[in-house]
Order: C-alpha cells, then structure tokens, then sequence
C-alpha cells in the first residue's frame, strides 16, 4: 500500500516573503491550518540539545507531525550556533498505523527513503513522500535488545513514568531515542499516538509535548510542569500504573508472546 505523506521544512533562510525562521518550503498539499500548527511548535535558534532530536505532535485535525531536527551549515545572518532546521511530515492516521502507530518506525521507513538527507540548498518547493510499507505492531528484537541493558527495571520505570503523568521529562544520555521507541513499544497500540515527544529540544511552553528527554538536570525548565525522571541516579519506586505492573511481570516470565499478544490487543481501560 502507497502512503502519501505532506512534508514541510522549517529553518532560517532569506525568501521573498521574510527573513528569518519560517516554513522555508513545503508540499502544494500540506493546508494552512497543519502549516500554522508545524510553525507553533517549530524550534528555532540555540534550542537543539543533541546531535538531533525527533519530534512527534498531534494536528488538531487528527494527523500527526513527525519531524527530524538537526544542525545544518550556518544561518544566513551569520548568526553563531549553526542553522537549526526542521523535516516535517504530516502522517495521516492510517499510515501511522500501519507502522505500528510507532513514530520511530514510520522515521525509519522515511530515512531510507531520502526524506531526511542534508538540503545543499533551501528548495522552492518540497513533493510529497510516497512510502510503501508497514510495520509490525511489537518488535521483538528491539525489546530484547533492550532487555540486555538498561534491563526490566528501568524500561518499565519509564513506561511508569509516561503512563502516570500528564507531562514528564526524562533525565538520559544518549540513545534516548532507543529506550523511547521501546517503552512506545510496550504501549497498547491504541495509546501510542497520544504520547507527543521531543528527544532533545529545549522545553519550552510553545511545545507542550507530553515527554521530552533531555541530557542534563540543568536544561529542564525549572517551574515547568513536567515530573522529572532521572533513572540511575535513585532508587527505582514501586510501579503505580497496573499497566506497567503487567508488563513487568510478563518480563520476569520472559512472556514476550503474551506481550505482543497484550499491545495489539488490549487497552489501558482494560487492565486498570
């Protein structure tokens, strides 16, 4: 099956219309109202903590916006701190869900395909990403990889974490990205889409993203709502969510099969 997504990119550049961050180019079907939404949570100059940071948010709609963003060349104006820039696609729901309803494995399928590679320049318009493909519901390799480190207590410490507060920001070196994916991974796919994230922009109340890793303590925002989560720095707490409580028990017993059985199956409701 062919999955059309609309793209957009977000950087500083010098155009007929503006100067400065702005949707520099995008796709002839990507409406104004998704465009408003993109330049709302876009990041701009000095908010990259990482070599990159994935991004995922909901459009008021119902599509969702995937994005990549990276450090690419300086800014136009000379500006220190390099030109920040921002692939967005704008993924219909059944085409996240056909990729499991897992972000990081639609950014997978549309890396392959170039949607990702460095621009040499800002072009005039961007086409739409044509993908074929899915994507399994629950990756098994993935978990086990996971499983040999960081292990049971920290995944599901985070799993905890996400289920039981509206907003978190986890404290985690590199590969963030990873543990992210497979405590997505332990979700009921029916819950997946409503976790937003940021894996490394600097928080910021223009993007109320529900999760957002960051490299260092210092960088959270120091009266944010978000719960802080710095697993190997204490002593990991009593599980609080009875969904974290199932999966945790089912990988004690090594009952990966129950598991995948359990995500495309079950709800939260199900189990609480």
């Amino acid at each position: 099956m062919l999955h059309t997504l609309q793209q957009a990119l977000f950087t500083s550049a010098r155009t007929a219309r503006m100067d400065g961050y702005q949707l520099a180019a995008v796709s002839d079907g990507l409406s104004s109202a998704d465009a408003a939404e993109i330049v709302q949570c876009a990041p701009a100059h000095d908010t990259l903590l990482r070599t990159r940071s994935v991004n995922f948010h909901p459009l008021s709609r119902g599509a969702f916006c995937l994005s990549q963003t990276t450090i690419e060349g300086d800014e136009y104006s000379g500006r220190r701190g390099g030109r920040v820039v921002t692939r967005c696609l704008v993924a219909e729901v059944d085409t996240l869900t056909r990729f499991g309803a897992n972000p990081f494995r639609l950014l997978d399928a549309a890396a392959l395909d170039g949607a990702f590679d460095p621009l040499e320049e800002i072009p005039a318009r961007l086409e739409p990403l044509s993908l074929l493909g899915s994507a399994s519901v629950f990756d098994r390799n993935l978990l086990a990889e996971l499983l040999r480190r960081p292990g049971i207590d920290l995944i599901t410490q985070l799993l905890d974490g996400v289920l039981c507060h509206p907003q978190c920001c986890w404290i985690l070196p590199d590969p963030c990205e990873r543990l992210l994916a497979g405590v997505l991974n332990l979700l009921p796919l029916g819950e997946r889409p409503a976790v937003s994230f940021s894996t490394g922009l600097r928080p910021s109340a223009s993007r109320p993203f529900r999760l957002v890793c960051l490299p260092e303590r210092s960088q959270a925002a120091p009266r944010g709502p978000a719960v802080l989560l710095e697993p190997g720095r204490s002593q990991p707490q009593p599980l609080q969510h009875p969904w974290s409580q199932l999966i945790h028990e089912a990988l004690v017993a090594e009952e990966l099969a129950g598991i995948a059985k359990l995500v495309q199956q079950a709800t939260l409701a199900s189990v609480a």
